[in-house]
């Protein structure tokens, strides 16, 4: 319901949004609570931005809704999830330093 939800209604139904904001409440305690586990036992590195571990996710959770809803099998969806992990997993490991420079270098005013 949350997706089609907000697909259809976005923010003009107070009713609709109290609910979707509640709803996505749940799942990002549910999330940081995952994610702060894993990184107390070192499964993600000691610098990693857990809000964007989380905000990751939490997009990839919404592509593979959409894709369930378009008929996508339950095959097709777990591969979507684990390839998701692994591209985020090798992401997370470079070094801070490198993710440092990273940003630095793709957030640049435009002239």
């Amino acid at each position: 319901m949350g997706l089609n939800a907000i697909t259809e209604f976005g923010r003009q139904d107070a009713d609709v949004t109290r609910i979707t904001r509640n709803a996505a409440r749940v799942l990002r305690q549910a999330l940081m609570r995952v994610l702060t586990k894993a990184k107390n036992q070192r499964e993600v590195s000691s610098d990693a931005g857990l809000d964007s571990m989380a905000d990751f996710f939490e997009s990839t959770l919404a592509g593979i809704r959409i894709a369930a809803r378009a008929g996508k099998s339950r095959r097709s969806l777990r591969d979507m999830a684990a390839f998701a992990s692994r591209a985020y997993i090798a992401s997370d490991s470079r070094t801070a330093a490198e993710r440092r420079a990273s940003r630095r270098l793709s957030i640049r005013p435009s002239d």
